[in-house]
C-alpha cells in the first residue's frame, strides 16, 4: 500500500470536501537532491497537479523537509517524515 498521490485538482478537492489533512504521496527522491520531489506512484511532480503553497518547498523544518503534507482548504508544505499526521492509501 502507497500513500495516495494526487494528480489531478478534482482529487484534491475531494480531500478538502472531506475537511482532510496530513501527509500525500510526494516525497524528495533523495536526501541530497534538494527540492526534487516525486509521487511514490512514480509519477514526477511538476509534470502533472502542483498545489505548494507560496514559497514551498522550503526545506523549513531544519533541513529536512523531505514529505510533503497537504494542509486543510490550503495547499502544500513539505516537512520532516517523522512528524506524527494523518494519512491517507
Amino acid at each position: 500500500m502507497e500513500l495516495v498521490s494526487l494528480l489531478y485538482k478534482e482529487e484534491d478537492d475531494l480531500l478538502d470536501d472531506e475537511d482532510w489533512s496530513g501527509w500525500i504521496g510526494l516525497e524528495e527522491t533523495a536526501a541530497d537532491n534538494y527540492n526534487k520531489f516525486e509521487w511514490v506512484s512514480g509519477y514526477l511532480f511538476g509534470s502533472w497537479y502542483n498545489r505548494m503553497n507560496s514559497g514551498e518547498p522550503n526545506n523549513d523544518s531544519g533541513g529536512s523537509g523531505d514529505c510533503i503534507e497537504k494542509e486543510y482548504n490550503s495547499g502544500w508544505n513539505d516537512n520532516a517524515c517523522t512528524y506524527a499526521r494523518k494519512y491517507i492509501c
